[in-house]
């Protein structure tokens, strides 16, 4: 997990015990740099190394006054530290926590709730009327019932397109009875799959769009919905349930996942805007502290930071 930070400029909060804690300040400055300070990869690092032993149940950190106060805040980002007045770099990195608060803002009005944008429809095709079987899906963990696997379930689904066709993949989760897997276990006590080839289908790019839509939320709503569960049976496997499920016809739905499209074009835009401020906060803290890329690789690897990611901050930085 990172720290994350955000101002409470009307005074609308109240931190809950344990995970999230206020801080009170009573300053005609600016905090924004401090905001920035606080967001950054290299100052939840060094949140881990000094209180990475203060966790919560499913490894949330336990944040209170005293850690958040202990924290390092170069001077670098002063002119004067006794005054308060920044340095240039400390007004850019204000600058640019204003800008990632405002994008954030922005993003938090955008609707990307396929179901909202359905309205009424008819059924049309199940996904085993217009799929073709994934290679050796015969021989998958998918075909098992909850006579081989406790708490047998479909988990997550995701998918990837090529030129001519879409591959739904989809995560499982289960009670294993082999002790070789307990280590793996959730707070729960289930073990997850990896993503598994199912099914691929050769439609067109606008059913292409519904059922790369329509699936993740047939599968999160559940319990019968579009005749779809997501847990197998003695007798029902959990490729069963897949195939069962029944896609909206794409005439009566057209219209809303045209608009559902582009407002998730438009989320995603945002989201590269942040990420983009973000990584450009991370560079910069990174200098300021003084940091060699060596020590800011053996940093973001230690974050388990994606290697798109990592990339850019370190071109950045």
């Amino acid at each position: 997990q990172k720290l994350e930070s955000f101002m409470d400029r009307n005074g609308k909060y109240a931190g809950t015990v344990g995970t999230t804690q206020c801080l009170p300040f009573e300053n005609t400055h600016s905090l924004d740099p401090f905001l920035a300070l606080l967001n950054s990869r290299l100052l939840t690092w060094i949140f881990k190394i000094l209180y990475g032993s203060l966790t919560l149940s499913g490894g949330y950190h336990s944040i209170g006054a005293p850690q958040i106060e202990s924290i390092p805040i170069t001077d670098e980002i002063f002119t004067d530290s006794t005054e308060n007045k920044y340095s240039s770099t400390g007004i850019e990195l204000g600058s640019k926590a204003r800008k990632l608060e405002e994008l954030k803002s922005e993003l938090t009005k955008i609707n990307i709730n396929f179901m909202d944008y359905l309205g009424t429809y008819r059924e049309g095709s199940s996904l085993k009327e217009i799929s073709t079987p994934a290679e050796n899906i015969s021989e998958s963990i998918l075909i098992q019932t909850t006579e081989e696997k406790e708490g047998f379930r479909i988990n997550m689904a995701t998918f990837e397109m090529d030129p001519e066709s879409l591959l739904l993949k989809i995560s499982a989760r289960y009670k294993p009875r082999n002790k070789s897997e307990f280590n793996s276990l959730d707070q729960w006590g289930y073990i997850e799959t990896d993503f598994i080839p199912v099914m691929r289908f050769y439609v067109g790019d606008e059913m292409k769009e519904l059922i790369k839509s329509f699936v993740p939320a047939a599968i999160n709503r559940a319990g019968g919905f579009a005749d779809f569960r997501k847990n197998a049976t003695k007798t029902i496997s959990l490729l069963d349930r897949l195939k069962q499920l029944t896609l909206p016809k794409l005439g009566d739905v057209e219209s809303g996942l045209e608009k559902y499209l582009e407002q998730k074009e438009k989320g995603k835009k945002l989201e590269e805007k942040i990420q983009e401020t973000d990584h450009q906060i991370d560079a910069i803290v990174f200098v300021l502290y003084d940091l060699s890329e060596d020590e800011v690789v053996t940093i973001l690897d230690s974050l388990e930071t994606p290697e798109d990611e990592k990339s850019d901050i370190l071109e950045k930085f």
